[in-house]
């Protein structure tokens, strides 16, 4: 989708240019030449960087580092590129570590406060290098260190693309980013920490981290209920020459490779010990988990760790994990099979649970602030048993089995609902959760 919309933006500027002179790259010259009855128009394509190129409506704008000070009228643009490629050239009379002064670095390694003035951007994506797999960046490079805080005034985003860049980390202001969809920050090889704000991004959709190097993940990432499309891998092998991924996925969550085990089962017992839960014993041999009890914890969200429980093989001194003759599949963490977090306090489930492939029972009743159950776990084809509340009937498919195991009600008020959610009394969801549950509910 990402390339779709920055090929239709670039074919937008194509067409509607009005002002072209340096980001690397060709550029289109007309010539009138004379022939001997008349005269035509010959265009020309020649080496010439672009230093700026809009469209006409003042929409679309590519534009080199340089010159991002230079805009006017910048309220009216809806996608920005801006490109640090030729920085160097545009400096090479000056020496980098002699003749810049620390001002300048920091000015020209970082985007301007009034990046806040664009504040209609849908669409920003900057660039410092291209086609330059496992690039380390020396200190002479000219190129996106950080974002100042001003960015997360840009609450109209929906995609933010900062691939191909030396970030190390993310301002807190990310999290104001509210209708933000796709964050990209692959190739960002020295990218080491996510903020806790990043919780706040509840539109967040697609988050690519290939080729960072993170030490861990905030709990916050929890709070993603819409997160579909998760990746990341390691950008260098620093736990050996082993090579670790996920066997199975069925969103695209957690499929790169190159983490150690350590790596994940520290993630996870970090995650469960920050909701004061007990934390895993891990068995390399061992690839399922038959039941993870965190009733009565108090959360206010599954713990993001829990999503790392989906199996994730490796085989020692092999860079797969399948068909690989006398060596046994390893585990860096089981496969969960029964959750329960019913007892607690949540609101919503995550679309990460998704990527629990081998889950069968989910646990949920007694959450009185959960309302909804989401469509996709009717989609997860071993998920056959669910506890739940009687309110939460209603969100039930067809051909779901319900019974009810308490048949004492309150009052002796027998209410059938057993009829693919159908509340025929029509009682509050309050009153229904005080008077019927919990339900075992059969797919």
């Amino acid at each position: 989708m990402r390339k779709l919309l920055l090929s239709a933006c670039l074919a937008a500027a194509a067409f509607w240019i009005n002002d072209a002179g340096a980001m690397e790259g060709k550029a289109i010259v007309t010539n009138t030449e004379k022939t001997e009855s008349s005269r035509r128009s010959v265009e020309k394509e020649i080496d010439a960087p672009i230093i700026k190129c809009k469209s006409r409506n003042n929409r679309f704008l590519m534009i080199n580092r340089w010159e991002l000070g230079n805009c006017s009228g910048m309220s009216d643009y809806r996608y920005l590129h801006i490109n640090y490629s030729g920085t160097e050239k545009k400096f090479e009379k000056v020496r980098w570590t002699a003749d810049l002064t620390q001002e300048m670095r920091d000015a020209l390694c970082t985007l301007p406060a009034s990046i806040k003035d664009f504040y209609n951007l849908k669409i920003l994506n900057v660039c410092s290098f291209t086609d330059k797999d496992n690039y380390v960046v020396s200190r002479e490079e000219i190129c996106l260190q950080s974002l100042p805080d001003s960015i997360g005034n840009l609450t109209k985003l929906r995609i933010l693309d900062l691939s191909s860049n030396d970030l190390r980390e993310l301002p807190d202001s990310i999290g104001n980013l509210k209708n933000l969809e796709e964050l990209y920050l692959s190739k960002n090889y020295r990218f080491s920490k996510l903020p806790d704000s990043i919780g706040n991004l509840e539109n967040l959709k697609i988050l690519e981290l290939n080729g960072t190097n993170l030490s861990t993940l905030p709990e916050s990432m929890g709070n993603l209920a819409n997160l579909k499309d998760l990746s990341f891998s390691r950008s260098v092998d620093v736990e050996g020459p082993h090579s670790y991924g996920v066997c199975r996925s069925t969103e695209r969550i957690y499929e790169k490779k190159d983490y150690s085990p350590d790596w994940y089962r520290r993630v996870i017992n970090e995650s469960l010990r920050h909701w004061s839960c007990p934390t895993l014993n891990f068995d390399s041999k061992t690839g399922s988990l038959p039941l993870l009890d965190l009733s009565g914890k108090n959360l206010k969200q599954i713990p993001f760790g829990v999503y790392m429980l989906k199996g994730i093989q490796y085989k020692e001194e092999s860079y797969g994990f399948r068909n690989v003759y006398n060596v046994p599949t390893l585990y860096a963490t089981p496969a969960l099979k029964e959750l329960d977090v019913s007892n607690n306090q949540l609101t919503k489930i995550s679309l990460l649970l998704k990527g629990l492939w081998c889950l069968e029972k989910l646990y949920v009743h007694n959450n009185p602030n959960l309302n909804h159950l989401p469509d996709f776990l009717w989609s997860m084809s071993r998920l056959k048993e669910l506890k739940i509340d009687g309110k939460l009937i209603k969100d039930l498919p067809k051909n779901a089995r319900v019974s009810l195991e308490d048949k004492k009600l309150e009052n002796q008020d027998i209410i059938d609902l057993t009829f693919a959610g159908k509340n025929k009394t029509g009682m509050s969801d309050q009153d229904l959760t005080k008077k019927t549950g919990p339900y075992t509910v059969h797919l």
